[in-house]
């Protein structure tokens, strides 16, 4: 460990690691499109009744909450992806070792 982040044993656990950040944010997208179904779904009137009306107003207002949650951590691990892959990037093109250039990225992800 290294100030606010950590270090990488090698080049191939950071590729994966980097990797697995970029498959998380594409998966967090097609949740997104679930999300979008679902809050159609209960734009549609399915009963006049206050209570009805109520139940999916409730559920709306929770599925925006959590797409606004979803949106945010593929945001994160899109970046996290991108950060890990520049400093390998960086640190391959000044010939030092990945496992120490790899050690700084942590705390500078935003």
């Amino acid at each position: 460990m290294t100030g606010k982040g950590f270090c990488f044993p090698d080049e191939a656990t950071a590729r994966a690691i980097a990797q697995r950040f970029a498959d998380r944010a594409k998966s967090m997208k097609q949740r997104e499109l679930l999300i979008n179904k679902a809050l159609d779904a209960l734009r549609k009137k399915f009963s006049e009744d206050e209570y009805s009306r109520e139940y999916a107003r409730d559920a709306m207002n929770s599925l925006r909450s959590l797409r606004a949650l979803n949106v945010s951590a593929a945001k994160y691990a899109k970046n996290y992806s991108m950060k890990i892959r520049a400093a390998m990037g960086l640190k391959m093109s000044e010939g030092e070792g990945i496992g120490k250039s790899l050690g700084k990225i942590g705390g500078s992800v935003v």
